[in-house]
């Protein structure tokens, strides 16, 4: 086996079938592969990703048994990959799995050390080794033997219910130690992918997609694909079986004969009875005058004991069966008490302790508040003797900088009532934008311009700073309506996400990075000792 390396660099591939009836499946994930895999690369570092697609060996001529692209962190390379790759047809029911198998153990370049993932989605299973068209003869499960020696480990997408199929995806997860994870919707897939990485990564991150995933959704529940996909990620150990102890349990028990008492209470009874019956019936051996007597007062003590004997039993019986009735409550409030405490296990398992998601790692498609009719994003301030293009412009900032002069916003009209708004800092043109600062605000009759956000300290003193070190500022704007409550946007937006740019009075401002095209060179464009 490979030496693996506990924090070796993160190496996972993912492979598709490209048969017919994962068309779906294909097209999902072309939609989201380039955020995907950028978001992977910039919390993951190290990560490389390989991609296999496989159809069935009827497809080799006229397309093709398999394609893939190496390992890689080469993002264009990858996605152009995943966009052009052709779906294809198939023909029967076992499609070429066991090619892919062998195809990512041969032919990839694992490292030596690294943390190796195979993710494989589809929703067939591979042909047998004795298959007139496996002329290989490659037993699949051999492969996964292989692979789970090499340090791989799968975790089997399946996208159907298919028993057969669920046998494989089954036995190669448990095979390489992966997890065997059901889908019933394409839409839920690229989630359960980013949730794999997060997972190999750690529990942290796998928790804080998990919290992603749920505030995206807001107070809609979250789909049971993805409930039963973070389930089974977050457990260690999801084979164990509570049916089978408490099949023990109850074999085992012997049950207790709650009338032993009575019945020996009603035996001593019986046999007092009878010597009571025989002494009665023995004849006196005193004088006739007193045997009348001597009869009645025999008689009276039978009687009497008689009665005593029954009413001790009576009251055995009725504390026995107190006594059941105690037990019997005893029980049910053992019961009631274990499954509050399991209930609310499973609550806090299920609802994970929610935390403020970092805005500028958070991609615009995640937002949650996508759904408002937003601007594109301004450029609105720049140092000063930068090019930009035709427009009003005004000095700012000691003439530091320039601002746009004209207004980001008119002013309200009727049935308008607020704005939110979002300021990105970028490091030099063309470089990616990272939101800093997010408000909402009153829109006023006047409208809103850049210089009236400057007049706040807490954003003069950070866009002072980032424009002296050559950056520039871009502002985006959504006009919320008098219908939409503007008090319950604000609180969603200050308690969901964490903005670098946070209040000056609080401390709530964060230090933050980025690159600025150099090698190994990072500029600060937030910073909490701003002044």
């Amino acid at each position: 086996m490979d030496t693996m390396l506990p924090n070796g660099p993160l190496q996972v591939v993912f492979s598709f079938d490209t048969t017919g009836s994962m068309s779906g499946a294909i097209a999902e994930v072309r939609g989201r592969i380039s955020d995907m895999l950028q978001r992977l690369q910039s919390d993951i570092p190290g990560v490389t990703t390989a991609v296999v697609a496989h159809g069935d060996y009827c497809d080799a001529d006229s397309l093709y048994l398999t394609k893939h692209i190496d390992f890689s962190n080469n993002l264009p390379e990858l996605v152009d990959f995943v966009n052009n790759v052709s779906t294809t047809g198939g023909g029967d029911t076992p499609e070429a799995y066991e090619v892919m198998l062998r195809l990512v153990r041969r032919t990839l370049g694992w490292q030596t050390g690294s943390q190796r993932v195979l993710v494989v989605i589809g929703d067939a299973y591979p042909h047998p080794p004795n298959d007139k068209q496996n002329k290989e003869h490659i037993d699949w499960e051999e492969e996964t033997t292989l692979l789970a020696g090499m340090g791989v480990r799968i975790y089997g997408v399946q996208v159907n219910s298919d028993k057969t199929s669920t046998n494989f995806f089954r036995t190669m997860a448990n095979i390489t130690g992966g997890q065997h994870l059901k889908l019933s919707e394409f839409s839920t897939l690229c989630d359960a992918i980013m949730a794999i990485c997060y997972r190999e990564k750690g529990a942290e991150f796998l928790q804080n997609w998990e919290a992603e995933v749920r505030a995206r959704d807001g107070r809609k529940s979250l789909h049971s694909d993805l409930d039963g996909v973070f389930g089974t990620l977050r457990r260690a150990d999801s084979n164990a079986s509570a049916t089978d102890i408490a099949k023990v349990i109850f074999t085992k028990a012997t049950p207790v004969k709650a009338t032993t008492g009575v019945k020996k209470a009603n035996s001593r009874a019986r046999k007092m009875s009878h010597k009571v019956g025989k002494t009665a019936s023995k004849p006196s051996k005193k004088p006739r005058a007193k045997s009348f007597a001597s009869k009645s007062n025999i008689i009276v003590v039978g009687v009497v004991v008689e009665i005593i004997i029954i009413v001790v039993v009576v009251l055995i019986r009725s504390l026995l069966l107190l006594l059941l009735i105690i037990i019997i409550i005893i029980i049910i409030i053992i019961i009631i008490i274990i499954s509050v405490v399991v209930f609310y296990l499973l609550q806090s398992n299920s609802s994970p302790t929610f935390r403020k998601m970092i805005r500028e790692k958070v991609p615009n498609t995640n937002f949650r508040f996508n759904s408002l009719k937003w601007s594109s994003w301004k450029l609105a301030v720049v140092p000063k003797g930068l090019e930009v293009a035709s427009g009003q412009w005004r000095d700012c900032l000691g003439g530091m900088a320039r601002a746009r002069a004209d207004s980001l916003v008119d002013g309200h009209k009727k049935g308008q009532a607020a704005v939110m708004l979002e300021m990105a800092v970028q490091t030099r043109a063309g470089a990616r934008r990272h939101v800093m600062w997010g408000r909402v605000r009153p829109l006023s009759t006047s409208g809103l311009s850049v210089t009236r956000l400057l007049a706040s300290r807490e954003v003069r003193l950070q866009v002072e700073k980032v424009v002296r070190d050559g950056c520039r500022v871009w502002v985006r704007v959504a006009v919320l309506s008098r219908r939409q409550p503007v008090a319950e946007v604000r609180r969603q937006l200050v308690t969901v996400y964490d903005y670098a740019w946070g209040s000056l009075k609080t401390g709530c401002v964060r230090d933050v990075w980025a690159p600025n095209g150099k090698p190994s060179h990072k500029i600060l464009i937030a910073a909490s000792a701003a002044s």
